[in-house]
């Protein structure tokens, strides 16, 4: 699949099916707490990085401008 070549802020969508998806999760997951003492509430944030490809780039379908 070759990429965009175009000028400015895209956004884009893909279609295939499920078999054609490979996921890839890392599991060191991140787990940051804070405390926001004026709205007296514990704000928590939990990252970990992923990673997604195509097994047969072939098979998707690539719309440019969807949103």
């Amino acid at each position: 699949m070759a990429p965009f070549a175009g000028e400015g802020d895209y956004s884009f969508g893909f279609l295939t099916s499920r078999e054609n998806l490979i996921f890839g999760i890392q599991r060191r997951v991140r787990i940051d707490r804070d405390r926001d003492v004026l709205r007296g509430v514990n704000v928590y944030v939990i990252s970990t990085r992923i990673s997604v490809a195509f097994e047969d780039p072939e098979a998707v379908v690539m719309g440019v401008n969807v949103g």
